[in-house]
């Protein structure tokens, strides 16, 4: 397989310059300054349509700046291992359900974009696939696509979101070799460390120990990073139960908080860039993977249905099926 170039996951994204609140303000501002120039320009003309040209501009740049002034935007990037619960903290944040989530290591195959909004903040989450190193995705027959989605998710990011299992007691005392590695490559984006299923922790005292231990710089040898240790430059380090909701409301005012001016990429109802069809679709691969657990493999993927019908012959049922591209 030739190797896949990276592309901008935010490229050729709906962009939503104006909200219907700057609108409204655009045009009484415009009004406004019109009238104003009316009054101290009266008896007076344009010379020639160069002073024309420059009046459309400072009207356009006044529009702009109003613009900027009313919206802000966040690209924030959630990356860990796989089953650390990243599509329920998505589905969370948002409020819809967009992600698949089972119990079975890597069921998020591909990137997800979901949207949602605090107040005139606008925030993208990028839900990501579990992290894997070269060797782990080679047994499990990864593709290239899958191992890069989310190192290349951190390029386009303004915040990097690491996700910790905190009741996984093989993986809460070490972050994964390959986030640090992202991490120190990206030491000028700001980044956040979540620990995850605190519900499932029994001795809430265990917590503490754990952020102090992954709030440490992993020593690294000759044969690589040491089982034991994370990252010393974590901003802030939040404690949630995605699962039941715990704690997400002061992750979203965070990211709220941390919001720049600038255009929404996306229409104030917009919760994903997924269409209907595909929502349902990974509704549908969840159940599967749900159902039959290690029965079929977490690779397996859906086809649209055209037309489907049942026959009994005998007690025995059957399913005749007709497929469409």
């Amino acid at each position: 397989m030739g190797l896949i170039s990276r592309k901008s996951i935010f490229a050729g994204l709906n962009q939503h310059k104006y909200t219907n609140r700057v609108l409204s303000i655009q045009k009484s501002t415009t009004g406004g300054f019109i009238r104003y120039q009316s009054d101290n320009t009266s008896g007076k003309s344009l010379n020639n349509e160069t002073d024309r040209s420059k009046l459309e501009n400072e009207l356009k740049n006044s529009s702009k700046s109003q613009e900027l002034a009313q919206t802000k935007l966040l690209k924030v990037a959630i990356i860990g291992e796989a089953n650390s619960g990243k599509s329920t903290l998505t589905n969370c944040l948002i409020g819809e359900k967009i992600c698949a989530v089972t119990a079975v290591p890597h069921t998020t195959r591909r990137q997800t974009v979901g949207v949602f909004t605090v107040g005139d903040s606008q925030i993208v989450l990028l839900d990501t696939p579990g992290i894997v190193n070269l060797p782990e995705a080679r047994r499990l027959k990864m593709t290239r696509e899958h191992m890069r989605a989310p190192i290349d998710a951190m390029h386009d990011a303004d915040l990097i979101a690491v996700l910790v299992d905190a009741a996984d007691r093989r993986r809460n005392q070490v972050i994964h070799e390959t986030i640090l590695t992202s991490l120190e490559n990206h030491v000028d984006l700001p980044s956040i460390l979540i620990l995850n299923k605190i519900d499932n922790v029994k001795m809430k005292s265990v917590l503490l120990d754990i952020v102090c231990t992954l709030m440490q710089d992993c020593e690294k040898d000759d044969w690589g990073y040491k089982n034991v240790g994370g990252w010393s430059k974590f901003e802030h380090v939040f404690m949630i139960s995605a699962q039941t909701g715990d704690g997400v409301e002061e992750i979203k005012q965070y990211f709220a908080a941390k919001s720049k001016p600038s255009e929404w990429l996306f229409p104030a109802d917009t919760r994903t860039d997924q269409n209907f069809e595909q929502i349902m679709q990974e509704i549908f691969r969840e159940k599967l993977l749900q159902l039959y657990e290690h029965e079929i493999p977490w690779q397996i993927r859906q086809v649209g249905i055209k037309h489907c019908s049942c026959v009994t012959d005998k007690n025995v049922f059957k399913i005749q099926v007709v497929e469409f591209n």
